[in-house]
C-alpha cells in the first residue's frame, strides 16, 4: 500500500489522541490503524489493505465518559497489543491508571476488559507500555512528573481477566524526582528498551518473559549521539524467537515429482523458516 502514502484517512470532528496502533487483521494481509480520541472514550479501527484505506471508520464506544482537558485527557501515551493480538494496553499518559482492552483483530472492535491502577495522581502517571514476547507480562513506565520515586510496574496477565490488577509490583529505577521514564518499545532481541527523559542511555529490561526477575538494568545501552525526549519508535513489531522442532528437523519428507506439498511446522510460525530441496 505504499501508493497510499500521506493519505488523509480522518478529518473529522473529534479530535485524536497521540496513542496509534497498527495491527494485522485476522489472519489476513490487511491491517488495523487504531487511533484513540482525545476526548470521549472510544477508539477508531481503519482498515488498510493492498486496495486502499477504509476511511469509514470501525468505532468503538468504550463508555459516555467525557475526558477534561489538559487534566485529566487521554491526549499522552501509548497503546500496546500482546501476541495472539486479543488485548489492547492503554498508558492513560495524564490519568494514573492502565486500561486493558479485549481487542476481535477480525472486527477491528476494542471493548473494557479491566482497570489497572498504577499509583496516586501526579504520583505515578503511566506513558510507555508493552507486553512481553510471550504476552504473559505487560510493563509500564510510572513515574511521569512524579514527585517521588520513579519505576516500572508490571502485570501478570496470565492471571486472567478480572485478577490481574492485583498481581502488580513495581521496580524502582530512581529514587530521586524529575527522572521521568516515558516509552518502550521491543526490540529484535527479545528485550525491552525504555526512553529517559533527556538521556541518551536506555534502560533495558533483559528478561522481560520472567515476570519475578525480569532483570533491569538502568541506562545500560547507549544509542549514540542525542538524547532521548520522552518517546520511542512507535513500530508494529513482533518478536518471533527460533523455535524448531526436533521431530521435523532433519527429518526427510518424500514429494512426487510436479505434486503439491504443504510446508509448515505445526504451532510455530512458518514465515521464519528456511526450507531446503535436494536436488534443487
Amino acid at each position: 500500500a505504499s501508493g497510499f502514502k500521506d493519505s488523509l484517512i480522518y478529518g473529522g470532528g473529534d479530535n485524536l489522541a497521540e496513542k496509534l496502533k497498527i495491527v494485522q487483521k485476522g489472519n489476513t494481509e490487511n491491517y488495523w490503524v487504531i487511533a484513540r480520541s482525545l476526548g470521549n472514550d472510544l477508539f477508531y479501527s481503519f482498515e488498510v489493505s493492498a486496495s486502499g484505506i477504509n476511511t469509514t471508520p470501525v468505532i468503538s464506544t468504550i463508555s459516555a465518559r467525557v475526558f477534561g482537558a489538559p487534566f485529566p485527557s487521554s491526549i499522552t501515551g501509548y497503546l500496546a497489543v500482546n501476541k495472539s493480538r486479543t488485548l489492547i494496553a492503554e498508558a492513560s499518559g495524564l490519568l494514573p491508571e492502565i486500561v486493558l482492552y479485549n481487542f476481535d483483530n477480525n472486527t477491528g472492535v476494542l471493548n473494557a476488559a479491566e482497570l489497572l491502577s498504577t499509583g496516586g495522581f501526579f504520583d505515578d502517571l503511566p506513558y510507555g507500555v508493552e507486553f512481553s514476547p510471550d504476552g504473559n507480562t505487560l510493563y509500564a513506565t510510572g513515574g511521569i512528573m512524579s514527585t517521588t520515586s520513579t519505576y516500572i510496574s508490571s502485570f501478570d496477565i496470565s492471571a486472567g481477566i478480572g485478577s490481574i490488577a492485583a498481581t502488580k509490583q513495581d521496580f524502582v529505577l530512581n529514587n530521586t524526582t524529575n527522572q521521568d521514564y516515558g516509552g518502550i518499545i521491543k526490540g529484535p532481541d527479545g528485550k525491552l528498551y525504555m526512553a529517559q527523559t533527556n538521556n541518551s542511555d536506555l534502560t533495558v529490561i533483559n528478561d522481560p518473559n520472567n515476570f519475578t526477575t525480569p532483570n533491569i538494568t538502568i541506562q545500560s545501552y547507549n544509542v549514540g549521539a542525542g538524547s532521548a525526549v520522552i518517546g520511542v519508535p512507535n513500530m508494529p513489531y513482533y518478536y518471533h524467537p527460533d523455535n524448531f522442532s526436533d521431530t521435523l528437523a532433519g527429518n526427510n519428507r518424500i514429494v512426487c515429482p510436479n505434486g503439491q506439498a504443504l510446508i509448515g511446522d505445526l504451532g510455530n510460525d512458518s514465515i521464519w523458516g528456511d526450507y531446503y530441496w535436494e536436488p534443487s
